[in-house]
């Protein structure tokens, strides 16, 4: 009768473990603590790379220390769970020695209980993600709920289910905790996971939630979504029983939970940026006498540089790094392949000298008459100073097709340069895409050109494209693109991929072989040093209108003895003179504070309102202000804005990095 009457006032998000707990329910504390940390988009980045450079300004990552944090929240928290929220894989230069076997075993070792697939985890289909978990004898629980597995064959459907299975539940302390996969539904991924198919996340992860509630085998219950933000919190609104959603795929970071409703109890969604920067601590309180389940704390914490490297993980690191180098025949990590005189980080959604250096190397290696790079196609940026060829590598560091009966990726390439032979009107149809995205707002990074110089008009959205030259490189000289003409235009294997999703029309496709990353490689040791400037896009789409634009390597600071002063050169090149517009120039309030860099409270005004003439075409200004006060060593984000009427506001916005010493 005593375990009944325990049984009954015991609330129905857990049940404790009898055999293990006191003598009587009042010895029982009424309230539990239930810390998950949590990681995602790790990308086999197993140290911190190119630390200090705009792309990781906060000098953060690296997985032995990840490792440490992790080890002391563990001793502080006896109830901890650790999960990950995909993109566990593919994404760097240690991915090539086994194809994410390391990266699964690492996790083993650094006390990972679950993770999601995430999209750059299935790149190679069910039956590979299975057979990597398989090799690795991980206790790391892979999960993806939402896979249909149905043109398979039924052994390959056992096999995959059991090291993928839909989802896990975990024994910690005297609670049972499900954790719920769901993997990544966009359409442009679905090819990858050929012969299986992906299902409709939200029917997927309610079935699946509803089952674990009806036959109440958790007390609560988490997801893993490696989807964007929208869709998770489209998770957390509407799947019943859950308490949390636990983001990767977006690279976001959340200073704070985002904090939904669903059926009147809150759910959290949370992301912890990249590459092991961070370790995310959600922290619940689970009343017994309650029956509740409530939101104690969350934070990020930053895997700082001065956090102690862990031995075990170090000694594993290193190992991989001499395996790194035995399949690449030379010292990657510490080879000098040229030198870059500033930073070349990645901008997403505006110009970058960064996309054009890709594109202009793929143009010189296939020897077309163009080149073009998608920006959101790109994996790091490139630092100042020596270029090694593990940094070269890192920018465009995506394999996905083993060779059928060899080893992978031994023996596997990673992304190619394609030669495109086209007709002038099918050129033009490409290069209107390229000029048309940023009008109509389409979900991609900008698209980079070179060997053409085009001229559109933002404003007409279904045919921006008004006229285009063509580089002859015989002459080295622009002509009038030639309709009737044939043209050769080249291309990495994300950029031909996506032009197969959207169905444009390719007349003849030939692959190089050619992996992007060496033909980036033999761009950069032929110049030997690399200018920004020198990939500028300026002059490259050419607006009908007047256009501003703030570019990376047009924003500089130099060091006074007040402190900096900031140089910004604007450049008119539209068509059309500008009218008169103004600068406004942001810093993080609080210096080396990685956690909140992204958060528009986190910035003050440094000025505001810097008036910008109006420029005719081609003219240029330079706008000069100082930064004399709260000057402090370490890195500090700034951000700038340009406010006027303009052709194009995309690229009227700047984020750069300064790391003062």
């Amino acid at each position: 009768m005593h375990v009944v009457s325990c049984l009954r006032v015991m609330s129905l998000f857990f049940v404790l473990a009898v055999s293990l707990g006191a003598s009587s329910c009042k010895e029982r504390k009424s309230e539990i603590e239930l810390v998950i940390l949590h990681t995602n988009d790790v990308h086999s980045r197993f140290d911190a790379g190119s630390a200090g450079h705009d792309d990781n300004i906060f000098r953060l990552g690296g997985l032995a220390r990840l490792k440490t944090l992790i080890d002391q929240q563990r001793a502080k928290h006896p109830n901890t769970l650790l999960v990950d929220g995909g993109d566990w894989s593919e994404g760097g230069i240690f991915y090539t020695v086994d194809a994410g076997r390391n990266i699964l075993r690492l996790m083993d070792q650094i006390g990972y209980d679950a993770a999601v697939m995430g999209n750059h985890d299935f790149l190679n289909g069910p039956v590979e993600v299975a057979r990597r978990v398989a090799d690795a004898k991980t206790r790391v629980k892979v999960v993806a709920a939402n896979k249909d597995l149905s043109l398979l064959s039924s052994a390959e459907q056992k096999e995959i289910n059991k090291y993928v299975p839909d989802y896990a539940i975990f024994k910690v302390g005297d609670l049972r905790v499900a954790v719920i996969g769901v993997t990544t539904v966009a359409t442009e991924y679905q090819s990858f996971f050929e012969p299986g198919k992906i299902k409709d996340y939200k029917a997927a992860t309610a079935a699946v939630a509803k089952k674990i509630h009806d036959q109440k085998l958790a007390d609560i219950q988490i997801v893993l979504s490696h989807n964007h933000t929208s869709d998770n919190i489209n998770i957390a609104k509407t799947v019943p029983y859950i308490q949390a959603v636990i983001s990767g795929h977006d690279h976001n970071v959340t200073p704070k939970p985002i904090e939904v409703q669903n059926a009147g109890l809150p759910v959290y969604v949370v992301e912890a940026g990249e590459w092991g920067k961070f370790l995310g601590k959600l922290t619940f309180a689970i009343d017994v006498k309650k029956r509740s389940i409530k939101l104690k704390k969350y934070e990020l914490i930053p895997v700082v540089e001065k956090t102690p490297e862990h031995l075990g993980i170090k000694n594993m690191i290193a190992a991989e790094m001499r395996k790194v180098i035995s399949r690449f025949g030379y010292d990657v990590f510490n080879d000098e392949v040229g030198n870059c005189e500033d930073e070349m980080p990645i901008q997403r959604k505006s110009p970058t000298a960064l996309a054009t250096i890709l594109a202009e190397s793929y143009r010189e290696s296939a020897q077309t008459d163009v080149g073009v790079e998608q920006s959101d196609l790109i994996g790091t940026g490139l630092p100042k100073g020596r270029l090694t060829s593990r940094a070269l590598f890192d920018v465009v560091p995506y394999i996905f097709s083993p060779i059928a009966g060899r080893q992978f990726p031994q023996e596997g390439r990673s992304w190619t340069v394609h030669r495109l032979t086209l007709t002038g009107t099918e050129l033009f149809t490409l290069l209107n895409i390229a000029a048309t995205a940023p009008t109509l707002g389409l979900p991609i990074g900008w698209i980079a050109v070179t060997g053409a110089r085009l001229e559109y008009a933002p404003s007409d959205q279904w045919s921006a494209l008004k006229g285009a030259q063509i580089l002859n490189r015989e002459t080295a000289s622009y002509e009038d693109l030639n309709f009737d003409g044939t043209y050769t235009l080249a291309l990495s294997d994300g950029v031909l991929r996506a032009l197969k999703i959207i169905d444009v029309p390719i007349s003849k496709v030939e692959n190089t072989g050619v992996e992007t990353w060496r033909a980036l490689h033999r761009s950069v040791q032929t110049r030997g040093s690399v200018l920004p400037e020198d990939y500028s896009p300026e002059g490259i789409y050419v607006a009908t209108d007047g256009d501003l634009g703030l570019l990376r390597h047009n924003v500089q600071f130099e060091k006074n003895p007040r402190g900096y002063s900031i140089y910004v050169r604007v450049t008119n090149t539209g068509l059309t003179a500008t009218t008169p517009m103004k600068l406004r120039v942001l810093k993080q309030n609080k210096p080396n504070d990685p956690v909140n860099a992204g958060e528009a409270s986190a910035y003050v005004v440094l000025r505001k309102d810097i008036p910008i003439p109006a420029l005719d075409p081609g003219a240029t200004t330079v706008l000069q202000l100082e930064w004399s006060k709260n000057v402090y060593s370490g890195a500090t984000p700034f951000r700038f804005y340009l406010d006027g009427k303009d052709a194009l506001s995309r690229n009227n916005s700047l984020s750069v990095n300064i790391h003062v010493p």
